[in-house]
This record gives C-alpha cells, structure tokens and sequence, in this order.
C-alpha cells in the first residue's frame, strides 16, 4: 500500500515519515494552501529527504522554470497537477505525473478514467485539498477498479483501515488527518495513520 504524507513544513516532521517508510512525501507550492512554502524552502526540505522517499511536488498553477529545473536534481520527483486548466509543460514529459481529480458524480469517474496519467489522486469535490473533506468512497471504488488511485479526503488513523478495505485503492493520501495545525504534524497521529494502513 503506498503511502503519501502530504503538506510537510518541517525536518522534524519529515524525519519521522522516513523513520515510517512511507512512500512519498508532499511538498506544497500551491498558491493558496496554508501549508504551503517557498521554492527554496522545498528544495531544501527535498534534499534533507534525499532518496529515502519520493518528493511529490504540489502545484497549482503552471511550475516556475526554476522549479522544472530542480526536477533534475531529484530523480524521484514526482509532479502532483491539482488545477487542470493549466496544460503540462514539455519539459515535465519525463517526470512522473499525478492528477487530482474530485468526483462528484459517476460521469466524473468515466472523465477520470480516461486521463493519461499513470496515477490520480482521488480527492474530495470542490476546493483544494487538505480541507478534511470525504472524498466519496463509492465513486473512488469505481474508480479504483479502473485506474491506480491515491484515495485522499478526510482520512485519518480512526478511519483509513476501513478506507483501504471498502475503496481498495493503490494507496492513500493524507495532510490534515495527521497534523496539530496546517503544515505541523503530529507524530502520534501520523505513526498510528501508517500502522493502520499497513495493517
């Protein structure tokens, strides 16, 4: 089961999502996010996490060159497109992407299965994620069954096993589910959120 921690702000915090072994750890450039931080903040955040996780980088609008041009320095980087309306720049054709996709109906689910990306998040409808909103877990198992999903929204240590079992995703996706305030994590909380999803 792959894991992604997104919304991280401190060594501290990535430190004990190491310790963890998850997957991948997010790294918020979105405009309005409260986790978000600056450039320069997530390269040095995404060299203190090295190899020891995939760096995912979240964007919401078009990336900076300088940002395309840090994607050479992190092999494993993985670029996560939480806005459509902007198109993928030529030079993210090699970088793995992710798409966030918020469906709200069954015919969002069709439109999602049609995507090219190789991975989805599959977030809770409307806003932005990190809100501690409930993607629907019907519509995701219908997706599930048809693209490789990170199941997102709302996920927490009391409800993620129970998550995994009814959506069957390939993995889970969470921010505010595991923090003390936007961008803090709490270890606890994101030690409990691991062992449950594991188990």
């Amino acid at each position: 089961m792959f894991v992604k921690i997104c919304g991280l702000t401190r060594t501290e915090d990535i430190d004990v999502c190491v310790d963890l072994r998850v997957d991948a750890i997010g790294l918020n450039l979105t405009q309005i996010s409260p986790r978000k931080i600056t450039t320069a903040t997530a390269f040095a955040l995404a060299t203190h996490i090295g190899k020891s996780a995939r760096v995912v980088w979240v964007l919401d609008a078009s990336p900076p060159q300088e940002l395309v041009d840090l994607l050479n320095e992190f092999p494993l980087s993985l670029v996560q497109r939480c806005d459509s309306a902007w198109a993928w720049p030529d030079t993210l054709e090699a970088v793995r992407r992710i798409e966030v996709v918020r469906p709200s109906r069954p015919g969002d689910v069709d439109k999602a299965a049609q995507r090219t990306e190789p991975l989805l998040v599959c977030d809770a409808p409307g806003a932005l994620g990190g809100t501690g909103e409930p993607a629907d877990w019907a519509l995701a198992r219908t997706l599930a069954a048809r693209k490789s999903i990170l199941l997102a929204g709302g996920l927490n240590p009391s409800n993620v096993a129970e998550a995994v079992c009814v959506v069957q995703p390939f993995g889970v996706d969470v921010a505010s589910g595991v923090e003390v305030s936007p961008g803090i994590k709490d270890h606890e909380k994101l030690r409990a959120f691991v062992r449950k999803v594991r188990s």
